[in-house]
């Protein structure tokens, strides 16, 4: 009887054994089976949030991208009104020197007409003075005195007063002011010009 009852006890705990190593197994499995979900879960939030991250760098190169252009649209912008207005002052200067070299301004009277008795060639020169109109310098001529200076290549000639000294460049005969300069030479940016003088 006692041994029946040792083989009852002993068949009972291999079954108990059984059954908790097959409980452990399944527990096992179990864990396996959420430390998976938990990776993949974890692997799909992280690349939601790279993903995000790379939108939101690529829309701000975007924004600065866009940024950018229309600053540079602006400046070329701003360069365009520029240019126009260089152009237009360009064009009211130009203006300004034809309508000198085509129309002859009548010189002051003078104190001395001109005689036809005396006659210079060389280099006339130009200078500004504040109160404009056909005067010149020259070293010897008395002040007063008309002269008749002209430019030997296109012919134009004109009358002016001599009301100053000099010039005192050598070589240069006489420094005409800028508007018969400009007539006689069709503008000023030659400098100087070969001239015939007579009074």
């Amino acid at each position: 009887m006692t041994l029946v009852l040792i083989f009852l006890l002993l068949c009972a705990w291999a079954i108990n054994q059984n059954q908790a190593s097959d409980f452990e197994r399944n527990l096992q499995a179990k864990q396996t089976q959420v430390d998976k979900i938990a990776e993949f879960h974890a692997d799909e939030v992280n690349l939601r949030l790279k993903t995000e991250k790379e939108r939101n760098d690529w829309e701000f190169k975007a924004r600065s991208y866009a940024r950018g252009l229309n600053e540079k649209e602006q400046e070329l912008k701003e360069l365009r009104q520029v240019r126009a207005e260089l152009l237009e002052v360009i064009k009211k200067h130009d203006t300004i020197l034809a309508s000198r070299s085509k129309v002859k301004i009548e010189s002051p009277v003078a104190q001395k007409t001109i005689t036809g008795k005396n006659f210079e060639t060389g280099i006339a020169s130009f200078y500004s003075w504040k109160g404009g109109g056909y005067f010149a310098a020259h070293k010897t001529i008395p002040k007063g005195t008309a002269v008749k200076v002209t430019n030997p290549k296109n012919g134009k000639s004109c009358v002016i007063v001599i009301n100053d000294r000099g010039p005192y460049v050598t070589g240069r005969i006489i420094d005409l002011q800028e508007e018969p300069f400009s007539y006689l030479f069709g503008g000023l940016s030659c400098g100087v010009g070969y001239v015939e003088i007579g009074w």
